[in-house]
């Protein structure tokens, strides 16, 4: 969990209908309530970690954390990511690290943000 200290510079930077990631094995209710975060942002979480260990054969949860990313805001197609990661990983390591965000972007899950309504 985060260092209270780390906790209040990155929690003030959120704005309405922003996105908080979080690699936990929390439901995004439980975790939005125990960080006291606002009802007016999306929070997802997946256990990115477990992933990592379990397709990659390392608890390096990076990759596995930018499906999470394509899952909440769809900000380039997938096949944008899985050619980098290619690029960057060639062969086997590299076609374990797609599994690993394609399962990550299957068990996120999500506690999307309330409608904000301007009266």
């Amino acid at each position: 969990m985060l260092k209270q200290r780390y906790l209040s510079s990155l929690l003030g930077g959120l704005k309405k209908g922003g996105y908080f990631l979080a690699n936990s094995e929390k439901e995004p209710l439980n975790l939005r309530k125990k960080l006291n975060l606002p009802g007016e942002v999306n929070v997802w979480t997946v256990y990115a970690t477990t992933i990592a260990l379990e397709e990659v054969g390392r608890a390096s949860p990076n990759t596995t954390m930018l499906g999470v990313l394509l899952a909440a805001t769809k900000i380039l197609p997938t096949e944008y990511l899985e050619k980098g990661i290619l690029w960057r990983w060639p062969g086997a390591v590299g076609e374990k690290n797609i599994s690993a965000f394609k399962r990550a972007m299957k068990e996120a899950k999500v506690d999307p943000a309330k409608e904000v309504v301007s009266v």
